[in-house]
């Protein structure tokens, strides 16, 4: 180790002038024919522009490339200075981010059409009246089943958001009286009160496309907000022998935190995920090889979407021992949804995470939207094992599940889970849904197949269809825990039974 930083070029970044011409100076020593690079931070705050970090079309098979960020915080750049609902607010003072959204609230009643108003409609609340003017540019984020739809606000008077249905959604305005019979929450999004905050424009740091390299790492290095857009992390269609993430710390960032296409051999391990808006890390179907392990993932899903912390859709994946803590619809999200062609190809583990909501956060307006769950299942998948998982203390306004295997999931095997707690659906649901093999647009035409389940401890309802002569498919015993039972010794005696 000693010899090969010895050999390797280190570029510092001491200042804003040396990380605007980042970019530029990793090209210069790479084309120079240099194979080992390091980027050394001193402690600041830096801000990134769009694509600050662009290795697209990058040929150097041979090169290892490291940033070291020794605590060093990145912030997206401003743009224009005039406020928009996609920013991001961070303090710069605190070295924070900012949440500037109002408080989960609860409608008093449905969205109603406004007569000779083509287009707008109204919601009955609680707020203060705010006028037409004053409402330029505030945004009310509707719980719609699955999604929170964000529309925007006209005016606020008389006890009524008056907002544009503009977009319309897949999930209708009242979907949730059909599905949850609960009432919509709301969230209105204003600008921040406080004029000293900085305003995050620029969404991606790191963007990586069509490349080739030996292998990078980011570590150490602190991300404090950005702008909705493209992930923070884009990395497609690229050939390494391992790209990690180590160490790092993603706090109010408001696009995808890292998205992964067309690559192989990724690691992500010993981060924090705080207060994020959508998603932390998705990985596609042409993914392979992707390790997530021993982060953790806490409050997000602020944005009030049904985009998964954690969306495994490769090959070969392994999330493991990640903690999460508060989140909007679903922690880890694997498989591929019906309709999608690129049909059986999702295997990996999904195992030894815990996953529960605070207690702060069950006791409040929920901001989780319907019939989600902690680990969420689409129906396609090759091979999949969720085992050994601590999911507890779990609520919602309706339907929201520990283990939810949706639409006639197949490939699926479900053991050795312990779920406690799990308030407002089944702790484990793997239900029948052969309608879905029969519509026009599915691409599988055997559901509820291939799935297993055995030896979880629960002490809530669970529902696991298994199909009629399906050899593939096999139900054990589950320890079903009686009314009054010792939390604390049934949780070690589960430890030690993992261990």
């Amino acid at each position: 180790m000693f010899l090969t930083l010895l050999l390797s070029v280190v570029l510092s970044v001491t200042g804003q002038q040396d990380f605007d011409r980042l970019d530029e100076r990793i090209d210069s020593v790479l084309k120079a024919g240099e194979r080992e690079v390091e980027v050394r931070f001193a402690p600041g705050t830096y801000f990134f522009r769009e694509d600050h970090l662009s290795l697209s079309g990058l040929q150097a098979p041979d090169a290892v490339l490291r940033l070291n960020g020794d605590g060093a915080i990145l912030v997206g750049a401003d743009d224009d200075g005039i406020y928009r609902f996609e920013k991001g607010y961070v303090d710069l003072s605190a070295s924070c981010s900012i949440d500037v959204r109002q408080p989960v609230h609860r409608a008093k009643g449905w969205p109603v059409k406004c007569l000779f108003r083509p287009g707008v409609y109204k919601i009955r609340c609680d707020e203060a009246d705010m006028s037409r003017e004053d409402a330029e540019g505030v945004r009310v984020i509707l719980s719609q089943w699955y999604v929170g739809a964000v529309y925007p606000v006209v005016e606020i008077r008389n006890g009524f958001i008056y907002f544009r249905r503009d977009p319309t959604y897949l999930s209708g305005m009242w979907s949730e009286l059909r599905f949850g019979r609960c009432l919509p929450r709301y969230i209105l999004c204003t600008p921040p009160k406080r004029q000293d905050l900085h305003a995050c424009a620029a969404s991606c740091f790191l963007s990586m496309d069509n490349c080739r390299i030996a292998s990078i790492l980011l570590e150490g290095l602190s991300f404090l907000g950005n702008g909705e857009g493209g992930s923070l992390l884009s990395i497609r269609h690229v050939q390494a022998d391992s790209i990690t993430v180590r160490s790092c710390l993603f706090e109010g960032i408001r696009s995808q935190v890292a998205s992964m296409e067309g690559v192989s051999h990724i690691y992500l391990k010993d981060n924090r995920f705080n207060q994020c808006y959508f998603g932390a890390v998705y990985f596609a179907p042409d993914t392979e090889d992707v390790v997530i392990a021993d982060n953790r993932f806490v409050d997000n899903g602020l944005r009030m979407t049904n985009v998964p912390i954690v969306d495994c859709k490769g090959r070969s994946f392994r999330v493991c021992r990640n903690y999460f803590e508060d989140y909007a619809h679903t922690a880890i999200g694997v498989g591929i949804h019906f309709s999608d062609p690129v049909g059986l190809v999702t295997s990996g583990v999904v195992e030894e995470n815990e996953i529960c909501m605070s207690e702060h956060f069950r006791n409040q307006v929920h901001r989780e939207l319907i019939d989600g769950g902690a680990i969420y299942v689409w129906t396609q998948n090759q091979k999949v094992s969720i085992r050994n998982n601590f999911i507890h203390d779990l609520d919602g306004p309706h339907g929201n599940k520990g283990i939810f295997a949706d639409d006639g999931a197949v490939g699926v095997e479900i053991t050795g889970n312990l779920l406690l707690a799990v308030d407002g659906g089944h702790s484990i649901d793997l239900r029948k849904a052969h309608r879905v093999e029969r519509k026009g647009f599915s691409h599988i035409r055997r559901v509820n197949v291939r799935n297993r389940m055995d030896g979880n401890t629960l002490d809530g309802r669970c529902r696991f269809y298994v199909r009629k002569r399906d050899p593939d498919s096999f139900v054990g015993k589950n320890l079903e825990l009686e009314p009054g039972y010792d939390r604390a010794e049934v949780i070690r005696k589960w430890k030690e039974g993992v261990r």
